[in-house]
């Protein structure tokens, strides 16, 4: 099973796409409990991979190319960025690395996985992620010694009945922010960039922070990340699935903030 795709750039920023896949081996769909493809379609940051396609040949038209990092497999399978230990706050629904539970909080399976099960898909498609992904950040630092982690995500309109935070602020732009992994100034670039756009935007919410490899976070600011959550109605119908002409401004709007935020 191909876990994800390496795109190379030639500034430093790196888009991560950690959600929208939705590959689900075969082999795996057994004491299921409940309908996999709604659920893989709930779950997933549909288009995503899709903002990022555009978003690379709107930069390509400038001479500019962000690296990326895109998972193929379903978070319903395995999810790449939870934590993997106790401090990990969705392993209370269920939704630690490894789910048991769905996006409307029943069993995902009529028995529970194997400790043997579990530790099969982390060592396919979590210890992979992070391992390559880790590579990814440390080549970029080693050729323009500092890099910007762009984390790519969507949410829907309404809260999941899986969320731990439903009352909180759902705007069009959720901005996750690390204060250690985001520095002032460019924090500030990043609000007054959004607060010129036509998007409603909040800070760390419904949603906080923003991805980093273990092995850089808390530890080296060289590593920037600015985690981007958009809400699925600016750029698809949630009833279908299905991306409508909304895409295309979206896409734009965080090309023109990639450009801005490589070239600082």
């Amino acid at each position: 099973m191909k876990n994800h795709t390496v795109i190379l750039g030639n500034f430093p920023i790196v888009v991560h796409v950690p959600h929208g896949g939705l590959a689900f081996p075969k082999n795996s769909r057994v004491n299921l409990a409940v309908d996999l493809h709604k659920e893989i379609y709930t779950m997933a940051d549909l288009h995503t991979p899709l903002i990022f396609d555009r978003i690379q040949s709107i930069l390509a038209d400038r001479g500019l190319r962000a690296y990326g990092f895109v998972n193929n497999v379903s978070r319903v399978y395995v999810d790449p960025e939870r934590f993997d230990d106790d401090t990990e706050e969705m392993n209370a629904v269920g939704m630690g690395v490894v789910y048991s539970k769905s996006s409307d909080g029943h069993e995902l399976y009529t028995a529970p996985l194997s400790s043997s099960l579990i530790a099969t898909r982390k060592n396919e498609v979590y210890i992979p992620h992070a391992s390559n992904f880790e590579t990814l950040v440390s080549n970029i630092l080693d050729e323009y010694g500092k890099v910007m982690i762009i984390d790519l995500h969507s949410y829907s309109m309404d809260a999941l009945p899986y969320e731990l935070h439903k009352t909180a602020e759902r705007p069009e732009f959720c901005l996750g922010v690390d204060s250690f992994h985001l520095t002032t100034s460019t924090q500030d670039k990043v609000l007054t960039y959004m607060k010129d756009s036509v998007f409603s935007y909040a800070e760390n919410a419904p949603f906080s922070g923003s991805y980093v490899p273990l092995r850089f976070y808390g530890k080296d600011s060289r590593v920037q990340s600015l985690m981007l959550e958009i809400r699925k109605d600016t750029y698809m119908d949630e009833a279908t699935f299905t991306p409508h002409e909304g895409i295309e401004a979206i896409s734009l709007i965080i090309a023109n903030l990639i450009e801005k935020l490589g070239k600082n």
